[in-house]
């Protein structure tokens, strides 16, 4: 049964990885190497806290030695799903929902390994990000800025000074895409895509990411639904 499982986990799209009570890694499956980009051999035998590394929004460090989730498995308690704010083998920062199964182990099997199944969220979270702020920018009442008339005569000559791809990253802007996310949709490099980002904000004369999306929605420059 025990080894049913483990071949059900191991190839499962889902990422996947199990630690011991030492929080040591015993298995990482292929869909942990897709979204995260580390090989099994790179951290099997690890702390699963040097590989991951993930952080709770707003709450401080979360993975760590005898970190939350292994307290409560300890204690006999199903630990809640999550949140984490993770980093890629590559640097790239992606969220990822994370739930926990513990599992008895050991030939007396009066041990508990800890499955944790995760998946990437990173352009919900990004969507309902942009949403959010959307939302608060129209409860407030608040008004675009206009473009700066020192370096815009008007907003004809600031939408012409876009460049097709600024426009392209405009739209992702809008579909809730951040600076990683654009950089894979672009096949470019992160800061590329935050060049891009910052290009925009200065020749639209606006401070945000979500200012610039109104600017466009107003100005005919995003399609909407």
């Amino acid at each position: 049964m025990e080894e049913d499982l483990l071949e059900f986990l191991g190839n499962t799209q889902d990422g996947v990885f199990i630690i011991d009570p030492d929080q040591r890694i015993i298995l990482w499956n292929q869909g942990a190497r897709a979204i995260l980009g580390y090989d099994a051999n790179e951290v099997l035998g690890r702390h699963c806290y040097e590989i991951v590394g993930g952080e709770l929004a707003g709450k401080g460090h979360e993975c760590a030695q005898d970190c939350n989730v292994i307290l409560l498995t300890r204690q006999g308690t199903v630990p809640p799903t999550v949140r984490l704010a993770v980093r890629t083998k590559d640097g790239t920062e992606r969220w990822l929902s994370m739930t926990h199964i513990s599992m008895p182990v050991g030939p007396d099997r009066n041990k508990m390994a800890l499955v944790h199944v995760f998946r990437d969220v990173s352009r919900e979270v990004e969507a309902l990000g942009l949403v959010d702020g959307l939302a608060r920018y129209l409860r407030d009442g608040a008004r675009l800025p206009t473009p700066d008339a020192s370096a815009h005569a008007d907003s004809t000559g600031a939408e012409a000074s876009l460049t097709q791809r600024e426009i392209q990253v405009m739209r992702l802007l809008a579909e809730g895409c951040g600076a990683d996310a654009i950089a894979d949709r672009l096949a470019v490099s992160v800061s590329t895509a935050r060049n891009h980002i910052q290009n925009i904000l200065e020749k639209l004369g606006v401070h945000s990411r979500m200012e610039a999306v109104m600017y466009g929605i107003r100005h005919h420059m995003i399609a909407t639904q």
